[in-house]
């Protein structure tokens, strides 16, 4: 059982530091993108966005590693969230 254990946690880092820098990434995109439309995202504010959060990561689903249809190096659209999406998540 402890062999398991000792096993399992460096894999579990593994995916909680892959999922914080993607999500890194993708809330760089955000605000450049959110900045750009002419939104007012003062550093004060997004420096107290954390990273490290994962309800919206499937961890226990089908994945799709092989990246068809994507050109390498880019990153999928962002969605805009409506007013509605907004409210619900707060």
């Amino acid at each position: 059982m402890i062999e398991m254990r000792s096993i399992s946690y460096p894999r579990t880092n593994a995916v909680v530091s892959a999922i914080i820098l993607w999500n890194t990434v993708y809330l760089s995109q955000v605000v450049e993108s959110l900045r750009a439309e002419g939104h007012d995202l003062p550093d004060e504010i997004i420096r107290h966005i954390s990273p490290q959060i994962w309800e919206h990561i499937n961890l226990t689903g089908i994945y799709d590693w092989n990246g068809e249809g994507r050109p390498e190096g880019t990153f999928r659209p962002l969605r805009h969230a409506t007013k509605e999406k907004i409210v619900e998540a707060a």
